[in-house]
């Protein structure tokens, strides 16, 4: 089975050094919207140690990149419901590409 890890996990689980979110990624090995990374490397509180260690993480983790038809049904969506845009971008990633 897939997983989409959240922004919150990988923060917990690098800076944090929270047991739980360690060990779901680690067990896991969860994959990651083009979305959550944006969110998290644009964190405006990251030390550069911080960041580097992000940046390590994003290079050996599987990140979904957009694509057209999530784009498109993602303006579809977002034409008859009310809904942020990252959080129905990252509902089409789950229903689309995982």
């Amino acid at each position: 089975m897939s997983f989409l890890a959240d922004s919150n996990i990988i923060i917990y689980a690098i800076i944090g050094k929270h047991n739980a979110a360690i060990e779901f990624i680690s067990e896991t090995f969860p994959s990651v919207s083009v979305i959550t990374k944006m969110e998290v490397l644009g964190y405006h509180n990251l030390d550069r140690t911080q960041f580097d260690e992000f940046l390590n993480f994003f290079k050996i983790i599987n990140v979904i990149p957009l694509t057209n038809p999530i784009v498109n049904k993602t303006i579809e969506i977002r034409k008859y419901r009310k809904i942020k845009l990252a959080d129905a971008i990252i509902e089409q990633l789950l229903l689309l590409a995982i």
